[in-house]
Protein backbone atom coordinates (compact mmCIF):
# COMPACT_ATOMS: atom_id res chain seq x y z
CA UNK A 1 0.00 0.00 0.00
CA UNK A 2 1.53 3.49 -0.60
CA UNK A 3 -1.26 5.75 1.68
CA UNK A 4 0.84 8.92 0.93
CA UNK A 5 2.50 10.69 -2.27
CA UNK A 6 3.89 13.70 -3.29
CA UNK A 7 3.21 14.33 -6.64
CA UNK A 8 5.10 17.07 -8.00
CA UNK A 9 6.07 20.70 -7.92
CA UNK A 10 3.16 21.89 -10.63
CA UNK A 11 3.12 25.24 -12.52
CA UNK A 12 0.30 27.13 -13.22
CA UNK A 13 -0.07 31.05 -14.41
CA UNK A 14 -0.13 31.80 -10.53
CA UNK A 15 2.47 30.57 -9.26
CA UNK A 16 4.25 27.18 -8.47
CA UNK A 17 2.93 24.67 -6.24
CA UNK A 18 3.65 21.47 -4.14
CA UNK A 19 0.76 18.68 -4.80
CA UNK A 20 0.38 16.22 -1.79
CA UNK A 21 -1.67 13.16 -3.11
CA UNK A 22 -3.01 10.43 -0.90
CA UNK A 23 -3.65 6.90 -2.28
CA UNK A 24 -4.77 3.74 -0.70
CA UNK A 25 -4.52 -0.08 -1.78
CA UNK A 26 -8.28 0.19 -2.50
CA UNK A 27 -8.52 3.26 -4.24
CA UNK A 28 -9.82 5.07 -0.99
CA UNK A 29 -9.63 8.95 0.21
CA UNK A 30 -8.16 8.75 3.66
CA UNK A 31 -10.50 10.22 6.51
CA UNK A 32 -8.26 13.27 6.87
CA UNK A 33 -4.50 13.85 6.77
CA UNK A 34 -1.81 16.19 7.29
CA UNK A 35 1.35 17.48 6.52
CA UNK A 36 4.86 18.57 8.13
CA UNK A 37 7.90 20.12 6.27
CA UNK A 38 10.87 20.42 8.12
CA UNK A 39 13.52 22.60 6.87
CA UNK A 40 17.81 22.30 7.76
CA UNK A 41 17.56 24.67 10.40
CA UNK A 42 15.01 22.21 12.07
CA UNK A 43 12.15 24.96 11.11
CA UNK A 44 8.42 23.02 10.42
CA UNK A 45 5.96 24.18 8.69
CA UNK A 46 2.20 22.54 8.81
CA UNK A 47 -0.90 21.89 6.51
CA UNK A 48 -3.69 20.28 7.35
CA UNK A 49 -5.66 18.78 8.20
CA UNK A 50 -7.05 17.65 4.70
CA UNK A 51 -9.52 15.49 3.86
CA UNK A 52 -9.36 15.36 -0.09
CA UNK A 53 -7.86 13.40 -2.34
CA UNK A 54 -5.13 16.31 -3.41
CA UNK A 55 -4.67 19.54 -1.70
CA UNK A 56 -1.30 21.89 -2.64
CA UNK A 57 0.35 24.85 -1.07
CA UNK A 58 2.42 27.43 -3.08
CA UNK A 59 5.82 26.79 -3.26
CA UNK A 60 6.77 30.40 -2.23
CA UNK A 61 4.99 29.86 0.90
CA UNK A 62 7.37 27.07 1.81
CA UNK A 63 10.02 29.09 0.69
CA UNK A 64 9.33 32.01 2.55
CA UNK A 65 12.10 34.65 1.93
CA UNK A 66 14.39 31.95 0.67
CA UNK A 67 15.79 31.08 -2.44
CA UNK A 68 15.87 27.48 -1.87
CA UNK A 69 15.30 24.68 0.47
CA UNK A 70 15.77 21.33 1.63
CA UNK A 71 13.00 19.86 3.37
CA UNK A 72 11.99 16.31 5.43
CA UNK A 73 8.29 16.00 4.43
CA UNK A 74 6.08 13.60 6.98
CA UNK A 75 2.67 13.00 5.56
CA UNK A 76 0.14 11.56 8.28
CA UNK A 77 -3.23 10.24 7.54
CA UNK A 78 -6.17 8.23 9.31
CA UNK A 79 -8.03 5.71 7.33
CA UNK A 80 -11.68 5.03 7.88
CA UNK A 81 -11.19 2.70 10.81
CA UNK A 82 -8.97 5.00 12.28
CA UNK A 83 -5.60 3.47 11.61
CA UNK A 84 -2.22 5.87 11.31
CA UNK A 85 -0.31 5.69 7.85
CA UNK A 86 2.70 7.84 8.03
CA UNK A 87 5.26 8.25 4.96
CA UNK A 88 8.44 10.41 4.96
CA UNK A 89 10.62 11.77 2.11
CA UNK A 90 12.27 14.67 1.11
CA UNK A 91 11.34 17.80 -1.11
CA UNK A 92 14.09 20.16 -2.46
CA UNK A 93 12.82 23.42 -3.88
CA UNK A 94 14.45 26.58 -5.69
CA UNK A 95 12.48 30.06 -6.10
CA UNK A 96 12.90 30.14 -10.31
CA UNK A 97 15.30 32.89 -11.40
CA UNK A 98 13.13 33.64 -14.13
CA UNK A 99 10.86 35.63 -12.63
CA UNK A 100 10.57 39.20 -13.77
CA UNK A 101 9.05 41.87 -11.50
CA UNK A 102 6.04 41.82 -13.00
CA UNK A 103 5.10 37.83 -12.53
CA UNK A 104 7.17 38.19 -8.90
CA UNK A 105 4.05 40.66 -7.68
CA UNK A 106 1.51 38.53 -8.49
CA UNK A 107 -0.13 36.49 -5.57
CA UNK A 108 -2.50 34.08 -4.92
CA UNK A 109 -4.03 32.34 -2.23
CA UNK A 110 -6.23 29.19 -1.84
CA UNK A 111 -9.34 28.45 0.68
CA UNK A 112 -10.88 25.30 1.51
CA UNK A 113 -14.16 24.45 0.07
CA UNK A 114 -16.94 26.98 1.58
CA UNK A 115 -14.93 28.53 3.74
CA UNK A 116 -13.99 32.23 3.62
CA UNK A 117 -11.58 32.95 6.40
CA UNK A 118 -7.66 32.43 5.64
CA UNK A 119 -5.84 29.50 7.76
CA UNK A 120 -3.06 31.03 9.37
CA UNK A 121 -0.57 29.96 7.07
CA UNK A 122 -1.88 31.76 4.37
CA UNK A 123 -2.07 35.15 6.95
CA UNK A 124 1.46 34.60 7.76
CA UNK A 125 2.25 34.59 4.11
CA UNK A 126 0.08 38.01 3.46
CA UNK A 127 1.66 39.57 6.30
CA UNK A 128 5.47 38.20 6.01
CA UNK A 129 5.46 37.70 2.21
CA UNK A 130 3.27 39.91 0.40
CA UNK A 131 2.70 43.09 2.23
CA UNK A 132 6.52 43.82 2.39
CA UNK A 133 6.13 44.03 -1.58
CA UNK A 134 4.09 46.93 -1.25
CA UNK A 135 5.08 50.21 -1.37
CA UNK A 136 3.42 53.40 -0.25
CA UNK A 137 1.42 54.85 -2.82
CA UNK A 138 0.65 52.30 -4.88
CA UNK A 139 -2.56 50.37 -5.75
CA UNK A 140 -3.27 46.44 -5.00
CA UNK A 141 -5.98 44.92 -7.25
CA UNK A 142 -7.90 42.15 -4.88
CA UNK A 143 -10.27 39.47 -7.16
CA UNK A 144 -11.69 37.29 -5.43
CA UNK A 145 -13.05 33.73 -7.24
CA UNK A 146 -14.90 30.21 -6.46
CA UNK A 147 -15.86 27.21 -7.77
CA UNK A 148 -19.25 26.51 -9.60
CA UNK A 149 -20.40 24.39 -7.04
CA UNK A 150 -23.48 25.78 -5.25
CA UNK A 151 -25.86 28.86 -6.12
CA UNK A 152 -24.57 31.98 -7.91
CA UNK A 153 -25.66 34.29 -5.00
CA UNK A 154 -23.82 32.45 -2.50
CA UNK A 155 -20.97 31.81 -4.17
CA UNK A 156 -20.78 35.62 -5.18
CA UNK A 157 -21.38 36.30 -1.31
CA UNK A 158 -18.63 33.80 -1.11
CA UNK A 159 -15.93 35.39 -2.93
CA UNK A 160 -16.47 38.74 -1.10
CA UNK A 161 -16.00 37.73 2.22
CA UNK A 162 -12.70 35.85 0.56
CA UNK A 163 -11.07 39.05 -1.34
CA UNK A 164 -12.50 41.30 1.72
CA UNK A 165 -10.85 39.15 4.12
CA UNK A 166 -7.63 39.17 2.18
CA UNK A 167 -7.86 43.04 2.26
CA UNK A 168 -8.22 43.25 5.33
CA UNK A 169 -5.17 41.37 6.44
CA UNK A 170 -3.02 43.01 3.80
CA UNK A 171 -4.38 46.42 4.79
CA UNK A 172 -3.62 45.96 8.52
CA UNK A 173 -0.24 44.71 7.63
CA UNK A 174 1.15 47.80 5.69
CA UNK A 175 -0.62 50.56 7.96
CA UNK A 176 1.85 49.02 10.74
CA UNK A 177 4.63 49.23 8.68
CA UNK A 178 3.97 52.90 7.97
CA UNK A 179 2.87 52.55 4.59
CA UNK A 180 -0.67 54.77 4.83
CA UNK A 181 -1.21 56.02 1.10
CA UNK A 182 -1.84 52.43 -0.32
CA UNK A 183 -5.21 51.79 -2.68
CA UNK A 184 -6.79 48.96 -2.73
CA UNK A 185 -9.36 47.98 -5.19
CA UNK A 186 -11.08 45.00 -4.62
CA UNK A 187 -14.26 43.45 -6.43
CA UNK A 188 -15.62 39.83 -6.20
CA UNK A 189 -16.66 37.48 -9.27
CA UNK A 190 -18.13 34.38 -7.77
CA UNK A 191 -18.49 31.58 -9.74
CA UNK A 192 -18.54 33.69 -13.35
CA UNK A 193 -16.66 31.14 -15.75
CA UNK A 194 -15.97 34.21 -17.91
CA UNK A 195 -13.50 35.75 -15.08
CA UNK A 196 -12.21 32.84 -13.41
CA UNK A 197 -8.56 31.84 -13.34
CA UNK A 198 -9.32 28.40 -14.88
CA UNK A 199 -11.87 26.09 -16.33
CA UNK A 200 -14.06 24.32 -13.58
CA UNK A 201 -14.60 20.77 -15.54
CA UNK A 202 -12.49 19.10 -13.25
CA UNK A 203 -11.67 18.51 -9.35
CA UNK A 204 -8.36 20.40 -9.62
CA UNK A 205 -9.73 23.08 -11.79
CA UNK A 206 -12.10 23.91 -9.48
CA UNK A 207 -10.05 23.26 -6.42
CA UNK A 208 -7.55 26.18 -8.16
CA UNK A 209 -10.60 28.56 -8.21
CA UNK A 210 -11.54 28.90 -4.80
CA UNK A 211 -9.02 31.87 -5.05
CA UNK A 212 -7.99 35.02 -4.40
CA UNK A 213 -6.05 36.51 -6.89
CA UNK A 214 -3.35 39.89 -5.71
CA UNK A 215 -1.61 42.62 -8.19
CA UNK A 216 -0.06 44.84 -6.80
CA UNK A 217 0.79 47.47 -9.57
CA UNK A 218 3.93 49.86 -8.18
CA UNK A 219 3.26 53.49 -7.87
CA UNK A 220 4.34 55.78 -10.95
Amino acid sequence: MTPLQIIAVQENPMDSRVLFTTTSEKNQPLKSWNVKLTDENGTTQNYGPYTGVQESVPGNMILGNSNSGKYKVVMIGQTSDGVEVKRETTLNLDRSAELTEEEALRYSILFDFDKSNTVATYEKFLTDVVAPRIDDNSKVVIHGHTDIIGSEAYNMQLSEKRASETERILSNAVKRSGKNSVKFETDAFGMDTGRAPFDNKLPEERFYNRTVVIDIEKAK
